[in-house]
Protein backbone atom coordinates (compact mmCIF):
# COMPACT_ATOMS: atom_id res chain seq x y z
CA UNK A 1 0.00 0.00 0.00
CA UNK A 2 1.61 3.30 -1.15
CA UNK A 3 2.09 6.11 1.36
CA UNK A 4 -0.14 9.15 0.90
CA UNK A 5 1.76 11.35 3.35
CA UNK A 6 5.48 11.84 3.98
CA UNK A 7 7.29 13.31 6.96
CA UNK A 8 10.57 14.85 5.79
CA UNK A 9 12.80 15.20 8.86
CA UNK A 10 15.94 17.38 8.85
CA UNK A 11 18.14 18.52 11.77
CA UNK A 12 16.08 21.71 12.21
CA UNK A 13 12.50 20.89 11.23
CA UNK A 14 9.86 18.46 9.99
CA UNK A 15 7.98 19.12 6.79
CA UNK A 16 4.76 17.30 5.90
CA UNK A 17 4.07 16.46 2.25
CA UNK A 18 0.75 15.14 0.93
CA UNK A 19 0.56 13.19 -2.31
CA UNK A 20 -2.15 14.37 -4.67
CA UNK A 21 -2.16 12.42 -7.89
CA UNK A 22 1.51 11.95 -8.83
CA UNK A 23 2.75 15.14 -7.18
CA UNK A 24 4.00 15.72 -3.64
CA UNK A 25 2.78 19.05 -2.26
CA UNK A 26 4.07 20.68 0.87
CA UNK A 27 1.37 21.11 3.50
CA UNK A 28 2.92 22.34 6.77
CA UNK A 29 6.28 22.66 8.45
CA UNK A 30 7.16 22.29 12.15
CA UNK A 31 10.45 23.56 13.66
CA UNK A 32 12.27 21.39 16.15
CA UNK A 33 11.01 22.82 19.45
CA UNK A 34 8.69 21.77 22.29
CA UNK A 35 5.97 24.20 21.15
CA UNK A 36 6.10 22.79 17.61
CA UNK A 37 5.88 19.26 19.01
CA UNK A 38 2.62 20.14 20.76
CA UNK A 39 1.23 21.63 17.54
CA UNK A 40 2.39 18.54 15.63
CA UNK A 41 0.58 16.29 18.11
CA UNK A 42 -2.62 18.34 17.63
CA UNK A 43 -2.26 17.99 13.86
CA UNK A 44 -1.93 14.19 14.14
CA UNK A 45 -4.97 14.01 16.39
CA UNK A 46 -7.13 15.26 13.54
CA UNK A 47 -5.31 13.44 10.70
CA UNK A 48 -3.90 10.25 12.17
CA UNK A 49 -5.42 7.58 9.93
CA UNK A 50 -3.34 8.33 6.81
CA UNK A 51 -0.73 5.90 5.53
CA UNK A 52 2.60 7.71 5.96
CA UNK A 53 6.34 7.28 5.64
CA UNK A 54 9.40 9.03 7.07
CA UNK A 55 12.30 10.37 4.96
CA UNK A 56 15.34 11.19 7.10
CA UNK A 57 18.01 13.70 6.01
CA UNK A 58 20.19 13.88 9.14
CA UNK A 59 23.84 14.44 9.91
CA UNK A 60 24.00 11.60 12.45
CA UNK A 61 24.04 8.71 10.01
CA UNK A 62 26.93 6.22 10.00
CA UNK A 63 28.03 3.73 7.32
CA UNK A 64 30.29 0.68 7.61
CA UNK A 65 31.47 -1.44 4.68
CA UNK A 66 32.49 -4.97 5.67
CA UNK A 67 32.42 -8.53 4.39
CA UNK A 68 30.91 -11.72 5.76
CA UNK A 69 31.24 -15.35 4.65
CA UNK A 70 28.82 -16.36 1.92
CA UNK A 71 26.37 -18.60 3.78
CA UNK A 72 22.73 -19.58 3.55
CA UNK A 73 20.05 -16.95 3.99
CA UNK A 74 19.10 -18.03 7.49
CA UNK A 75 22.70 -18.03 8.73
CA UNK A 76 23.36 -14.72 6.95
CA UNK A 77 20.44 -13.07 8.76
CA UNK A 78 21.82 -14.27 12.09
CA UNK A 79 25.30 -12.94 11.24
CA UNK A 80 23.95 -9.55 10.16
CA UNK A 81 21.79 -9.21 13.26
CA UNK A 82 24.68 -10.03 15.59
CA UNK A 83 27.02 -7.67 13.73
CA UNK A 84 24.57 -4.77 13.86
CA UNK A 85 24.17 -5.23 17.62
CA UNK A 86 27.93 -5.04 17.95
CA UNK A 87 28.40 -1.97 15.71
CA UNK A 88 25.36 0.11 16.74
CA UNK A 89 24.54 -0.56 20.36
CA UNK A 90 23.14 2.91 21.12
CA UNK A 91 20.43 3.00 18.45
CA UNK A 92 17.59 0.68 17.37
CA UNK A 93 17.48 2.27 13.89
CA UNK A 94 20.00 0.25 11.93
CA UNK A 95 19.99 -1.93 8.84
CA UNK A 96 22.24 -3.97 6.56
CA UNK A 97 22.25 -4.16 2.78
CA UNK A 98 24.02 -6.75 0.62
CA UNK A 99 26.15 -5.21 -2.16
CA UNK A 100 27.25 -8.31 -4.01
CA UNK A 101 30.28 -10.59 -3.63
CA UNK A 102 33.98 -10.13 -3.95
CA UNK A 103 35.52 -11.20 -7.25
CA UNK A 104 38.54 -13.01 -5.84
CA UNK A 105 39.49 -15.22 -2.91
CA UNK A 106 36.62 -16.76 -0.93
CA UNK A 107 34.15 -14.49 -2.75
CA UNK A 108 32.73 -13.22 0.52
CA UNK A 109 29.55 -11.13 0.56
CA UNK A 110 29.98 -7.37 0.75
CA UNK A 111 27.63 -5.66 3.21
CA UNK A 112 26.81 -2.03 3.93
CA UNK A 113 25.85 -1.44 7.57
CA UNK A 114 24.12 1.85 8.26
CA UNK A 115 22.39 3.42 11.25
CA UNK A 116 20.88 6.64 12.57
CA UNK A 117 23.31 7.16 15.42
CA UNK A 118 21.18 9.82 17.14
CA UNK A 119 17.83 8.10 17.83
CA UNK A 120 16.58 11.16 19.75
CA UNK A 121 16.32 13.09 16.47
CA UNK A 122 13.84 10.43 15.30
CA UNK A 123 12.07 9.77 18.59
CA UNK A 124 11.35 13.49 19.04
CA UNK A 125 8.77 13.28 16.26
CA UNK A 126 8.13 9.56 16.04
CA UNK A 127 6.80 9.27 19.61
CA UNK A 128 3.83 11.50 18.69
CA UNK A 129 3.14 9.34 15.63
CA UNK A 130 3.06 6.20 17.76
CA UNK A 131 0.87 7.93 20.34
CA UNK A 132 -1.69 8.80 17.64
CA UNK A 133 -1.40 5.34 16.00
CA UNK A 134 -0.25 6.66 12.63
CA UNK A 135 0.25 3.81 10.11
CA UNK A 136 3.94 4.06 9.13
CA UNK A 137 5.16 2.09 6.10
CA UNK A 138 8.84 2.69 6.79
CA UNK A 139 11.65 4.99 7.95
CA UNK A 140 13.84 5.81 4.94
CA UNK A 141 17.16 7.56 4.57
CA UNK A 142 17.82 9.99 1.73
CA UNK A 143 21.30 8.55 0.95
CA UNK A 144 19.88 5.01 0.77
CA UNK A 145 17.14 6.23 -1.57
CA UNK A 146 19.85 7.91 -3.74
CA UNK A 147 21.05 4.42 -4.64
CA UNK A 148 17.88 3.98 -6.71
CA UNK A 149 18.41 7.31 -8.48
CA UNK A 150 21.90 6.27 -9.62
CA UNK A 151 20.53 3.07 -11.12
CA UNK A 152 17.49 4.65 -12.77
CA UNK A 153 19.60 7.40 -14.39
CA UNK A 154 22.09 4.78 -15.67
CA UNK A 155 25.10 6.43 -14.02
CA UNK A 156 27.77 3.72 -14.37
CA UNK A 157 30.93 5.56 -13.35
CA UNK A 158 33.45 3.72 -11.19
CA UNK A 159 33.47 6.48 -8.53
CA UNK A 160 30.49 8.81 -8.36
CA UNK A 161 29.79 11.66 -5.95
CA UNK A 162 26.12 12.68 -6.12
CA UNK A 163 25.45 16.24 -4.91
CA UNK A 164 21.96 17.56 -4.22
CA UNK A 165 20.57 20.63 -2.50
CA UNK A 166 17.57 20.41 -0.19
CA UNK A 167 15.58 23.07 1.63
CA UNK A 168 17.24 25.10 4.39
CA UNK A 169 20.52 25.17 2.36
CA UNK A 170 21.27 21.51 3.07
CA UNK A 171 23.99 20.05 0.85
CA UNK A 172 24.00 16.25 0.60
CA UNK A 173 27.06 14.46 -0.87
CA UNK A 174 26.77 10.71 -1.40
CA UNK A 175 29.67 8.63 -2.71
CA UNK A 176 29.09 5.47 -4.80
CA UNK A 177 31.60 2.89 -5.98
CA UNK A 178 29.85 1.60 -9.04
CA UNK A 179 26.26 1.33 -7.76
CA UNK A 180 27.28 0.57 -4.17
CA UNK A 181 26.87 3.32 -1.58
CA UNK A 182 30.02 3.81 0.48
CA UNK A 183 29.69 7.12 2.33
CA UNK A 184 27.51 10.21 2.66
CA UNK A 185 27.91 13.68 4.20
CA UNK A 186 25.39 16.39 5.06
CA UNK A 187 26.44 20.01 5.51
CA UNK A 188 24.65 23.35 5.53
CA UNK A 189 25.48 27.05 5.32
CA UNK A 190 23.39 30.16 4.94
CA UNK A 191 24.40 31.92 1.72
CA UNK A 192 23.25 35.24 0.29
CA UNK A 193 23.79 34.64 -3.42
CA UNK A 194 24.76 32.08 -6.04
CA UNK A 195 28.48 33.00 -5.78
CA UNK A 196 28.59 32.14 -2.07
CA UNK A 197 26.74 28.86 -2.71
CA UNK A 198 29.24 27.95 -5.45
CA UNK A 199 32.22 28.57 -3.19
CA UNK A 200 30.56 26.57 -0.39
CA UNK A 201 29.93 23.65 -2.77
CA UNK A 202 33.52 23.61 -4.09
CA UNK A 203 34.93 23.72 -0.57
CA UNK A 204 32.73 20.80 0.56
CA UNK A 205 33.74 18.75 -2.49
CA UNK A 206 37.43 19.19 -1.57
CA UNK A 207 36.70 18.06 2.02
CA UNK A 208 34.85 15.01 0.80
CA UNK A 209 37.63 14.11 -1.62
CA UNK A 210 40.23 14.26 1.14
CA UNK A 211 37.98 12.09 3.36
CA UNK A 212 37.58 9.48 0.62
CA UNK A 213 41.32 9.35 0.05
CA UNK A 214 41.98 9.03 3.78
CA UNK A 215 39.48 6.18 4.12
CA UNK A 216 40.90 4.57 0.95
CA UNK A 217 37.44 4.54 -0.59
CA UNK A 218 38.79 6.39 -3.62
CA UNK A 219 41.73 4.62 -5.30
CA UNK A 220 44.97 6.54 -5.58
CA UNK A 221 44.92 8.41 -8.85
CA UNK A 222 41.31 7.44 -9.47
CA UNK A 223 38.95 9.83 -11.22
CA UNK A 224 36.03 11.18 -9.18
CA UNK A 225 32.90 11.85 -11.26
CA UNK A 226 30.84 14.55 -9.53
CA UNK A 227 27.15 14.62 -10.51
CA UNK A 228 25.46 17.85 -9.46
CA UNK A 229 21.66 17.79 -9.23
CA UNK A 230 20.17 21.25 -9.74
CA UNK A 231 17.78 23.22 -11.93
CA UNK A 232 17.27 26.51 -13.78
CA UNK A 233 19.60 29.49 -13.42
CA UNK A 234 21.50 27.91 -10.56
CA UNK A 235 22.34 24.94 -12.71
CA UNK A 236 23.75 27.24 -15.44
CA UNK A 237 25.80 29.17 -12.90
CA UNK A 238 27.24 25.95 -11.46
CA UNK A 239 28.19 24.74 -14.93
CA UNK A 240 30.19 27.90 -15.46
CA UNK A 241 31.84 27.83 -12.03
CA UNK A 242 32.69 24.13 -11.65
CA UNK A 243 35.81 23.35 -13.70
CA UNK A 244 36.78 19.72 -14.33
CA UNK A 245 40.37 18.63 -13.68
CA UNK A 246 42.34 15.50 -14.38
CA UNK A 247 41.03 13.80 -11.23
CA UNK A 248 37.60 15.42 -10.94
CA UNK A 249 35.01 15.43 -13.68
CA UNK A 250 31.80 17.42 -13.21
CA UNK A 251 28.44 16.28 -14.60
CA UNK A 252 25.23 18.27 -14.26
CA UNK A 253 21.73 16.78 -14.00
CA UNK A 254 18.57 18.84 -14.39
CA UNK A 255 16.22 17.77 -11.54
CA UNK A 256 13.09 18.21 -13.66
CA UNK A 257 14.58 16.16 -16.50
CA UNK A 258 15.40 13.42 -13.99
CA UNK A 259 11.82 13.58 -12.72
CA UNK A 260 10.42 13.17 -16.23
CA UNK A 261 12.86 10.34 -17.02
CA UNK A 262 11.38 8.55 -14.02
CA UNK A 263 7.92 9.05 -15.62
CA UNK A 264 6.84 11.42 -12.87
CA UNK A 265 5.10 14.77 -13.01
CA UNK A 266 5.83 18.04 -11.29
CA UNK A 267 8.30 20.91 -11.19
CA UNK A 268 11.24 20.89 -8.76
CA UNK A 269 13.07 24.01 -7.61
CA UNK A 270 16.88 24.03 -7.52
CA UNK A 271 17.01 23.99 -3.72
CA UNK A 272 14.19 21.45 -3.21
CA UNK A 273 15.59 18.13 -4.47
CA UNK A 274 13.76 16.31 -1.65
CA UNK A 275 10.70 16.21 -3.95
CA UNK A 276 12.59 13.89 -6.30
CA UNK A 277 13.62 11.54 -3.48
CA UNK A 278 10.06 11.50 -2.11
CA UNK A 279 8.89 10.17 -5.46
CA UNK A 280 11.56 7.46 -5.30
CA UNK A 281 10.31 6.41 -1.86
CA UNK A 282 6.72 6.33 -3.07
CA UNK A 283 7.64 4.16 -6.02
CA UNK A 284 9.10 1.41 -3.85
CA UNK A 285 8.39 1.29 -0.13
CA UNK A 286 10.33 -2.00 0.12
CA UNK A 287 13.66 -0.13 -0.02
CA UNK A 288 16.06 -0.80 2.82
CA UNK A 289 14.76 1.24 5.74
CA UNK A 290 15.23 1.61 9.47
CA UNK A 291 11.69 0.75 10.58
CA UNK A 292 11.33 -2.20 12.95
CA UNK A 293 8.26 -4.45 12.91
CA UNK A 294 7.03 -2.77 16.10
CA UNK A 295 7.28 0.62 14.36
CA UNK A 296 5.04 -0.64 11.54
CA UNK A 297 2.42 -2.37 13.68
CA UNK A 298 -0.28 0.23 13.01
CA UNK A 299 0.41 -0.04 9.29
CA UNK A 300 -0.15 -3.79 9.50
CA UNK A 301 -3.41 -3.15 11.38
CA UNK A 302 -4.43 -0.64 8.72
CA UNK A 303 -3.78 -3.20 6.01
CA UNK A 304 -5.78 -5.85 7.89
CA UNK A 305 -8.65 -3.42 8.33
CA UNK A 306 -8.57 -2.56 4.62
CA UNK A 307 -8.66 -6.26 3.74
CA UNK A 308 -11.56 -6.85 6.12
CA UNK A 309 -13.44 -3.86 4.72
CA UNK A 310 -12.88 -5.11 1.18
CA UNK A 311 -14.06 -8.55 2.23
CA UNK A 312 -17.12 -7.00 3.89
CA UNK A 313 -17.95 -5.00 0.77
CA UNK A 314 -17.54 -8.13 -1.33
CA UNK A 315 -19.76 -10.04 1.08
CA UNK A 316 -22.41 -7.30 0.96
CA UNK A 317 -22.31 -7.19 -2.82
CA UNK A 318 -22.51 -10.97 -2.96
CA UNK A 319 -25.45 -10.91 -0.56
CA UNK A 320 -27.19 -8.29 -2.69
CA UNK A 321 -26.68 -10.38 -5.82
CA UNK A 322 -27.82 -13.52 -4.01
CA UNK A 323 -30.87 -11.72 -2.63
CA UNK A 324 -31.70 -10.36 -6.07
CA UNK A 325 -31.50 -13.86 -7.53
CA UNK A 326 -33.70 -15.18 -4.73
CA UNK A 327 -36.22 -12.42 -5.36
CA UNK A 328 -36.29 -13.27 -9.05
CA UNK A 329 -36.70 -16.96 -8.22
CA UNK A 330 -39.45 -16.14 -5.74
CA UNK A 331 -41.20 -14.01 -8.35
CA UNK A 332 -40.96 -16.84 -10.87
CA UNK A 333 -42.26 -19.34 -8.32
CA UNK A 334 -45.11 -17.01 -7.48
CA UNK A 335 -46.05 -16.77 -11.14
CA UNK A 336 -45.81 -20.55 -11.49
CA UNK A 337 -47.98 -20.95 -8.37
CA UNK A 338 -50.62 -18.63 -9.80
CA UNK A 339 -50.57 -20.57 -13.08
CA UNK A 340 -50.80 -23.89 -11.20
CA UNK A 341 -53.73 -22.58 -9.13
CA UNK A 342 -55.55 -21.54 -12.27
CA UNK A 343 -54.88 -24.91 -13.89
CA UNK A 344 -56.06 -26.70 -10.74
CA UNK A 345 -59.22 -24.62 -10.74
CA UNK A 346 -59.91 -25.52 -14.35
CA UNK A 347 -59.30 -29.23 -13.68
CA UNK A 348 -61.61 -29.06 -10.64
CA UNK A 349 -64.36 -27.59 -12.81
CA UNK A 350 -63.87 -30.30 -15.41
CA UNK A 351 -63.93 -32.93 -12.62
CA UNK A 352 -67.18 -31.57 -11.22
CA UNK A 353 -68.71 -31.51 -14.68
CA UNK A 354 -67.66 -35.14 -15.24
CA UNK A 355 -69.21 -36.13 -11.90
CA UNK A 356 -72.53 -34.56 -12.85
CA UNK A 357 -72.63 -36.62 -16.04
CA UNK A 358 -71.97 -39.90 -14.18
CA UNK A 359 -74.94 -41.93 -12.80
CA UNK A 360 -75.73 -41.55 -9.11
CA UNK A 361 -73.70 -43.67 -6.71
CA UNK A 362 -74.66 -43.98 -3.01
CA UNK A 363 -71.02 -43.62 -1.96
CA UNK A 364 -68.19 -41.35 -2.97
CA UNK A 365 -65.43 -42.52 -5.34
CA UNK A 366 -62.87 -42.18 -2.53
CA UNK A 367 -64.89 -44.55 -0.34
CA UNK A 368 -65.24 -47.00 -3.22
CA UNK A 369 -61.52 -46.90 -3.84
CA UNK A 370 -60.80 -47.57 -0.17
CA UNK A 371 -63.30 -50.47 -0.11
CA UNK A 372 -61.73 -52.06 -3.19
CA UNK A 373 -58.25 -51.77 -1.72
CA UNK A 374 -59.39 -53.25 1.60
CA UNK A 375 -61.11 -56.11 -0.24
CA UNK A 376 -57.93 -56.86 -2.17
CA UNK A 377 -55.93 -56.90 1.05
CA UNK A 378 -58.44 -59.17 2.81
CA UNK A 379 -58.35 -61.60 -0.07
CA UNK A 380 -54.60 -61.60 0.01
CA UNK A 381 -54.58 -62.22 3.75
CA UNK A 382 -57.16 -65.00 3.61
CA UNK A 383 -55.80 -68.01 5.44
CA UNK A 384 -56.97 -71.53 6.20
CA UNK A 385 -56.03 -74.06 8.89
CA UNK A 386 -54.23 -76.33 6.46
CA UNK A 387 -50.78 -75.82 8.02
CA UNK A 388 -52.26 -76.33 11.51
CA UNK A 389 -54.09 -79.52 10.53
CA UNK A 390 -51.02 -80.93 8.79
CA UNK A 391 -48.95 -80.37 11.94
CA UNK A 392 -51.68 -81.99 14.08
CA UNK A 393 -51.84 -84.96 11.68
CA UNK A 394 -48.14 -85.56 12.17
CA UNK A 395 -48.65 -85.52 15.90
CA UNK A 396 -51.59 -87.97 15.69
CA UNK A 397 -49.57 -90.32 13.51
CA UNK A 398 -47.01 -90.58 16.30
CA UNK A 399 -49.71 -90.92 18.99
CA UNK A 400 -52.51 -93.12 17.53
CA UNK A 401 -54.37 -93.42 20.88
CA UNK A 402 -55.31 -89.73 20.62
CA UNK A 403 -58.78 -89.07 19.21
CA UNK A 404 -59.81 -85.49 18.35
CA UNK A 405 -63.42 -84.43 18.90
CA UNK A 406 -63.32 -80.71 18.21
CA UNK A 407 -60.90 -77.90 17.13
CA UNK A 408 -61.64 -74.24 17.85
CA UNK A 409 -59.20 -71.98 15.97
CA UNK A 410 -58.72 -68.38 14.96
CA UNK A 411 -56.10 -66.04 13.45
CA UNK A 412 -54.47 -63.22 15.37
CA UNK A 413 -51.60 -60.75 15.04
CA UNK A 414 -50.11 -61.68 18.44
CA UNK A 415 -49.44 -65.09 19.94
CA UNK A 416 -50.82 -63.96 23.30
CA UNK A 417 -54.11 -62.52 21.96
CA UNK A 418 -56.96 -63.06 24.40
CA UNK A 419 -60.09 -64.86 23.25
CA UNK A 420 -62.78 -62.75 24.91
CA UNK A 421 -65.65 -64.37 23.04
CA UNK A 422 -66.39 -67.59 21.25
CA UNK A 423 -67.75 -65.64 18.28
CA UNK A 424 -64.28 -65.19 16.92
CA UNK A 425 -63.55 -68.96 16.92
CA UNK A 426 -64.11 -71.28 14.00
CA UNK A 427 -65.50 -74.68 15.07
CA UNK A 428 -64.58 -77.94 13.40
CA UNK A 429 -66.25 -81.20 14.46
CA UNK A 430 -64.89 -84.06 12.45
CA UNK A 431 -63.37 -87.37 12.19
CA UNK A 432 -59.71 -87.65 11.31
CA UNK A 433 -60.61 -88.76 7.76
CA UNK A 434 -62.14 -85.44 6.70
CA UNK A 435 -59.29 -83.10 7.91
CA UNK A 436 -57.98 -82.36 4.41
CA UNK A 437 -61.44 -81.36 3.17
CA UNK A 438 -61.87 -78.96 6.06
CA UNK A 439 -58.45 -77.35 5.42
CA UNK A 440 -59.59 -76.36 1.93
CA UNK A 441 -63.09 -75.17 2.83
CA UNK A 442 -62.83 -73.49 6.24
CA UNK A 443 -62.58 -69.68 6.19
CA UNK A 444 -60.58 -67.69 8.69
CA UNK A 445 -61.07 -64.47 10.53
CA UNK A 446 -58.21 -62.17 11.39
CA UNK A 447 -59.01 -60.92 14.81
CA UNK A 448 -56.08 -58.60 15.53
CA UNK A 449 -55.17 -57.39 12.05
CA UNK A 450 -53.65 -53.91 11.96
CA UNK A 451 -54.60 -51.16 9.52
CA UNK A 452 -52.87 -48.22 7.86
CA UNK A 453 -53.99 -44.59 7.92
CA UNK A 454 -55.77 -45.10 4.59
CA UNK A 455 -57.94 -47.94 5.96
CA UNK A 456 -55.85 -50.59 4.23
CA UNK A 457 -54.61 -53.60 6.21
CA UNK A 458 -50.93 -53.93 6.66
CA UNK A 459 -49.46 -56.91 4.83
CA UNK A 460 -46.27 -57.14 6.81
CA UNK A 461 -47.86 -58.08 10.19
CA UNK A 462 -47.19 -61.77 11.08
CA UNK A 463 -50.18 -64.10 11.65
CA UNK A 464 -50.70 -66.70 14.32
CA UNK A 465 -53.19 -69.61 14.41
CA UNK A 466 -54.49 -70.08 17.93
CA UNK A 467 -56.27 -73.45 18.26
CA UNK A 468 -58.10 -75.05 21.17
CA UNK A 469 -57.95 -78.83 20.63
CA UNK A 470 -60.46 -81.06 22.44
CA UNK A 471 -60.04 -84.87 22.37
CA UNK A 472 -60.09 -88.17 24.20
CA UNK A 473 -58.10 -91.32 24.60
CA UNK A 474 -59.26 -94.65 23.23
CA UNK A 475 -59.34 -97.08 24.71
CA UNK A 476 -59.44 -95.47 28.14
CA UNK A 477 -58.56 -97.40 31.22
CA UNK A 478 -58.13 -97.19 34.92
CA UNK A 479 -54.38 -96.54 34.64
CA UNK A 480 -54.53 -92.80 35.07
CA UNK A 481 -50.76 -92.45 35.05
CA UNK A 482 -50.55 -94.00 31.57
CA UNK A 483 -53.43 -91.85 30.34
CA UNK A 484 -51.72 -88.69 31.63
CA UNK A 485 -48.43 -89.71 29.99
CA UNK A 486 -50.12 -90.22 26.58
CA UNK A 487 -51.37 -86.64 26.57
CA UNK A 488 -47.96 -85.37 27.66
CA UNK A 489 -46.32 -87.28 24.80
CA UNK A 490 -48.77 -85.75 22.34
CA UNK A 491 -47.90 -82.25 23.61
CA UNK A 492 -44.16 -82.98 23.35
CA UNK A 493 -44.66 -84.22 19.78
CA UNK A 494 -46.33 -80.94 18.84
CA UNK A 495 -43.54 -78.95 20.55
CA UNK A 496 -41.00 -80.56 18.23
CA UNK A 497 -42.60 -78.78 15.28
CA UNK A 498 -40.85 -75.36 15.02
CA UNK A 499 -43.97 -73.77 13.61
CA UNK A 500 -45.66 -74.04 17.01
CA UNK A 501 -44.90 -71.04 19.21
CA UNK A 502 -46.61 -72.47 22.28
CA UNK A 503 -48.43 -75.66 23.25
CA UNK A 504 -50.03 -75.97 26.66
CA UNK A 505 -52.64 -78.18 28.32
CA UNK A 506 -55.88 -76.53 29.35
CA UNK A 507 -57.50 -79.74 30.76
CA UNK A 508 -56.01 -83.16 31.39
CA UNK A 509 -57.76 -86.59 31.64
CA UNK A 510 -56.90 -86.58 35.33
CA UNK A 511 -57.42 -83.41 37.34
CA UNK A 512 -54.28 -83.04 39.43
CA UNK A 513 -55.23 -79.64 40.81
CA UNK A 514 -54.87 -79.43 44.58
CA UNK A 515 -58.36 -77.87 44.82
CA UNK A 516 -60.07 -80.78 42.98
CA UNK A 517 -62.56 -82.97 44.86
CA UNK A 518 -62.26 -86.75 44.48
CA UNK A 519 -65.61 -88.62 44.49
CA UNK A 520 -67.24 -91.65 42.79
CA UNK A 521 -68.83 -95.03 43.38
CA UNK A 522 -67.01 -98.23 43.95
CA UNK A 523 -69.38 -100.17 41.73
CA UNK A 524 -68.67 -97.91 38.71
CA UNK A 525 -67.25 -99.69 35.72
CA UNK A 526 -63.85 -98.23 35.10
CA UNK A 527 -63.81 -99.51 31.56
CA UNK A 528 -66.50 -97.05 30.51
CA UNK A 529 -64.73 -93.95 31.93
CA UNK A 530 -63.94 -91.28 29.28
CA UNK A 531 -60.44 -89.77 29.31
CA UNK A 532 -61.05 -86.25 27.96
CA UNK A 533 -58.42 -83.51 27.52
CA UNK A 534 -58.09 -79.99 26.09
CA UNK A 535 -54.92 -78.37 24.57
CA UNK A 536 -54.11 -74.84 23.38
CA UNK A 537 -51.67 -74.64 20.45
CA UNK A 538 -50.27 -71.44 18.87
CA UNK A 539 -48.68 -71.67 15.38
CA UNK A 540 -46.93 -68.89 13.43
CA UNK A 541 -47.81 -68.87 9.74
CA UNK A 542 -46.46 -66.78 6.85
CA UNK A 543 -48.70 -65.03 4.36
CA UNK A 544 -47.08 -66.74 1.44
CA UNK A 545 -47.43 -70.21 2.93
CA UNK A 546 -51.15 -70.12 3.67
Amino acid sequence: MAAKRAFYITPNDLTIFMRRGNIWQEEICFHTSPDSLEAFNTYLTWQSDIVSCLLMDLIEEEYRNETIPHVSRRDRQALLKRKMKHLFRATPYCTAQLQGREKFGRRDSRVLYSALTNPDAVEFWFSSMVKNKVPITGIYSLPLVSHRLIKMLNINNANTLLISQQRRNLLRQTFFSGHDLKASRLSSKTTENAEEWLQFLLGEVQKTQRYLNHQQLLPHGGVLDICVLSQGDQLEYLKAGCVSTELTHYHFIDANDALHRLHLKGDIAANQSEHLFLNLVHGRESNVNYARPVDRRYFYMHQARSVLMAASVSLVLGSVVWSANNMLDADNLKKEGVAAAQQTKQLQKRYEQALKKMPGVPVSPQAMHSAVEISKELKRRKTGPRALLVALSKGLAVNPQIQLDEILWRSADRPDAKDTTQDGMETAQFQPDNMDDMADDAPATSEGSGSTADGMLESTTPLYHIATIKGRLEPSGADYHATFQLVEDFIKTLHQDRAFVAVEALAMPVNVDSNAVLDGESKQDSGTTKALFEIKAVMKVDHDSV
